[in-house]
């Protein structure tokens, strides 16, 4: 087992490996729980989306008429939700906050657990409404993966590789748009 010092890691074959197949598993079950949860919310009465996005950004830039400008918030826009966003979350989340929690005795499972609700929580958005819950929900099964990476690794490259692929597979789901 690693040592929590994540400084002295090196990015190893292994977390290659994981990354991408962590980003599957947390695909995989966000999409059922997606799916559940807005089969749930659209019975009780709301009118949410299955395909609620993650991303409302896009929507807003392809009304963009200027097409230069529109090309220029494209590329940033995916340079920011599939690169600096999931670095910038992993070191937060599963360093910063991770290293804080790693000082409790508690189980493990508790760390995974407790760390994956907060990074769902993080991505709450108040312009969603009820549309939060199978956002939150799947931000937090992805929460529970990504954790679970940085526990078995004791680093945070098979997480942020996993994030990364996520945040592209998602995006790419979002009407092809950066295609």
């Amino acid at each position: 087992m690693l040592d929590s010092t994540l400084s002295v890691h090196k990015l190893e074959t292994e977390d290659l490996y994981l990354g991408p197949s962590a980003a599957a598993a947390s695909l995989t079950s966000g999409y059922l729980a997606l799916r559940g949860s807005t089969a749930i919310l659209n019975a009780a009465g709301y009118n949410i989306k299955a395909a609620q996005s993650f991303f409302l950004l896009p929507d807003k830039i392809e009304a963009i008429k200027n097409t230069l400008l529109r090309g220029a918030l494209k590329a940033f826009s995916v340079f920011s939700i599939v690169i600096l966003a999931p670095i910038v979350e992993e070191w937060f989340f599963r360093y910063e906050i991770y290293k804080w929690q790693e000082e409790d005795p508690a189980p493990k499972a508790y760390r995974i657990m407790s760390n994956a609700v907060i990074f769902g929580a993080f991505h709450y958005s108040i312009f969603l409404g009820m549309a939060n819950i199978p956002i939150v929900l799947c931000a937090s099964i992805s929460g529970v993966v990504f954790a679970t990476l940085r526990e078995m690794r004791g680093n945070c490259y098979a997480s942020t590789i996993a994030h990364s692929l996520n945040n592209a597979v998602l995006l790419l789901l979002h009407k092809g748009w950066f295609l």
